[in-house]
């Protein structure tokens, strides 16, 4: 989305063609399944069908419903730009982010103050990966057993959307550090 649009300001496509892109992945992005008490979307869709990926691989390996903190984020901003740069896109842009809850990955007691952000969360239970909690509506959802801390890694990314939308004080950031240089 955002390379669609910064082709079009560096003059490498037309701003109709940049716009006729972004409103193709719009229209995609609109028809996906996401999950319902949190408006994230799964890791992985069929490229040809737009469908969740249940199965992975040639044996049809089961492939667990996971919600990338991460990867939810970096399409937030996607969208957040596409919003700010595109007017014409603004309302469809903004009808596919408003239902994105960040703050499903949240751990308010990951830090003495301010607390963390998970890495992602699966729908079922993960044997030895995933904590239990619950997304925004209330329904059980199973976190991975990891926070994101760093200020200085794309992890940051997490707490920036879910502090821009609203779903976490500023505590969140105050939470997150610079590594330490020896």
């Amino acid at each position: 989305l955002w390379s669609a649009l910064a082709a079009s300001r560096l003059g490498l496509i037309a701003q109709d063609e940049a716009r006729a892109r972004c409103s193709r992945v719009l229209a995609t992005l609109a028809g996906l399944a996401r999950h319902q008490g949190s408006g994230m979307f799964y890791n992985w869709y069929d490229v040809a069908t737009g469908e969740r990926t249940r199965t992975w691989g040639r044996r049809g390996r089961i492939l667990p419903a996971f919600l990338s903190s991460v990867d939810n984020a970096w399409l937030a901003l996607a969208l957040r730009i596409v919003a700010a740069g595109e007017p014409t896109l603004a309302g469809a842009a903004t009808a596919i982010l408003t239902p994105m809850r960040f703050d499903a990955f949240y751990d308010p007691g990951a830090r003495p103050v301010g607390g963390l952000m998970r890495g992602g969360f699966w729908e079922t239970p993960r044997r030895n990966r995933s904590v239990p909690g619950r997304d925004p509506s209330g329904a059980p959802i199973h976190l991975t057993r990891h926070h994101y801390a760093l200020l200085n890694s794309e992890t940051r990314l997490v707490t920036y959307v879910a502090l821009a939308a609203g779903q976490v004080g500023a505590q969140a950031y105050a939470a997150l550090e610079a590594p330490i240089r020896r």
